[in-house]
């Protein structure tokens, strides 16, 4: 109840039970109703026998602060029920207390009929003194949670719905998902998982082996994580010196294409000086040495005219 008007005394959250009880008590709380100045009691109820709530009657003790009992509300009944198993009910219903003084409450469950008019009756006045809370499976044993979860995966079972531990006792267990079921009963009432199933595969030796097993997996991957690593940095070493003979090679390559590139470059200077100097120094003096070679030879071969001429006419005048 969240209403600003209602200021809450005492509140119990904690699923209790007693020896063959069909009821379990959930909760229970005293409040003050601040606008009517009125002091009043709710009781939360769970239904846990397979045929439905028709009525029920308990009768209500209420204290004072230094636990003294202040009033008795005897037969307070819940009645025109029809509650299926496994279903809170009564949280709804004020029940008066009239003594101002009060501020705790416990109740004894009397009796409860079902539908079929079967009675159950509390003739020891028996009250709810066995707790049905349990562990949260997300902090049993660490992390054996996962353990347990993993087994249900592998058995195609939906690991999901177990929020709690699985507990189990002479007259009824407790599934993982929470739903009690007596001890005749083979599968949760309400996720149908086997008993037998969930009783041997939760059990703490099976989960420790479980765990061990696990465990022993992180370290053989954990070792190989590290092997692969090793040889990760091996390669990444080799590629890096392999990286380094590659550019040591370019860079020869690069010089030895730059020395033929000079080296080319060089011949074709010498080449073309050399035709240069030839040009300018051996053709000129070649051209004059030929020219004064024909012009001896010319010169002589008129010399031999003209000698040879003046023998004719020299004949010639004998002749005369």
């Amino acid at each position: 109840m969240a209403d600003e008007k209602i200021k809450i005394l005492e509140e119990k959250n904690i699923h209790l039970w007693f020896d063959d009880s069909p009821i379990a008590l959930c909760s229970s709380m005293l409040a003050l109703d601040i606008d009517k100045a009125e002091l009043f009691a709710s009781v939360k109820f769970m239904n846990l026998q397979s045929t439905n709530i028709r009525s029920l009657t308990f009768d209500l003790y209420c204290y004072d602060a230094k636990r003294n009992q202040a009033e008795y509300i005897p037969d307070v009944t819940y009645s025109s029920l029809d509650v299926a198993r496994n279903i809170e009910f009564g949280y709804k219903r004020r029940v008066p207390v009239h003594d101002p003084q009060t501020r705790s409450i416990e109740l004894i469950l009397k009796q409860a009929t079902d539908v079929s008019g079967n009675i159950w009756k509390n003739n020891g006045n028996i009250p709810f003194d066995t707790s049905l809370e349990q562990q949260s499976i997300f902090a049993f044993q660490g992390n054996l949670n996962r353990q347990f979860i993993d087994i249900c995966a592998r058995s195609h079972i939906d690991g999901t719905v177990f929020s709690f531990k699985p507990e189990f006792f002479d007259k009824y267990w407790l599934c993982g998902c929470g739903c009690f079921n007596w001890n005749i009963e083979q599968e949760c009432f309400n996720c149908g998982v086997g008993k037998s199933w969930l009783k041997r595969n939760s059990s703490l030796e099976i989960l420790q082996k479980q765990s061990s097993f696990a465990e022993q997996q992180k370290i053989e991957i954990r070792e190989k994580h590290s092997e692969f690593k090793q040889f990760s940095r091996n390669q990444e070493d080799e590629l890096a010196e392999f990286a380094d003979r590659k550019k040591e090679y370019k860079k020869q390559q690069q010089k030895q294409k730059f020395r033929k590139i000079f080296g080319s470059a060089a011949l074709i200077v010498l080449i073309i000086a050399v035709a240069a100097a030839v040009i300018f120094f051996v053709v000129p003096r070649f051209q004059h040495t030929g020219a004064a070679g024909d012009f001896s030879a010319y010169h002589g071969q008129n010399i031999n005219t003209i000698h040879k001429n003046a023998d004719n006419h020299f004949f010639e005048y004998l002749k005369i």
